[in-house]
């Protein structure tokens, strides 16, 4: 297998992995991810990749390990009935959660209810609690956003918003 080939496959997986990350929470959920990203991680191990290929080698447990937090983050949200703006008067956290990358130019934007001082911790111990409710690109500003208009208000107020900016909100 050339070289370029090799470098083929690991970017499939990269590129898939991008794709996935812009989408909203319900289309993700959609999508079977373990099948799509398990072809991916079967390439990338079917993969007979020569030695002196040092960084290919370091990209592929790379595209490896990325495929499996999609997975991972995926099986978290199936079943979750976790909508923190639904029904119940319950103070409600939203995060902003900084990119994995500047790749993609957005970071996503989620809610949990509760209050979370450290919204931050919370999200990368627990990320399957948290809720997508929107977008926002690299600019600041929202791209979407799906909540109460008191939230969106506020949201919107606040621009530019920030990466690891956090919002309480209260009944």
């Amino acid at each position: 297998m050339r070289i370029a080939d090799i470098r083929s496959v690991i970017d499939a997986a990269a590129w898939r992995i991008r794709d996935l990350q812009g989408h909203t929470r319900e289309e993700f959920v959609a999508v079977n991810v373990p099948h799509v990203l398990g072809e991916h991680i079967a390439n990338l191990r079917a993969l007979d990749i020569p030695v002196r290929f040092g960084s290919e080698h370091e990209q592929r447990q790379y595209q490896i390990g990325a495929c499996e937090r999609q997975i991972d983050r995926w099986r978290g949200m199936q079943g979750i009935n976790n909508k923190p703006f639904e029904h119940e008067p319950s103070a409600t956290t939203v995060y902003i959660v900084p990119a994995f990358s500047d790749q993609a130019g957005q970071c996503r934007i989620v809610a949990r209810k509760g209050c979370w001082p450290d919204a931050r911790d919370s999200y990368r111990e627990s990320p399957g609690a948290w809720v997508e409710i929107g977008l926002m690109d690299s600019s600041g500003h929202l791209r979407c956003l799906t909540a109460p208009t008191k939230v969106f208000n506020e949201l919107r107020t606040s621009e530019p918003l920030a990466a690891g900016n956090v919002f309480q909100f209260q009944p």
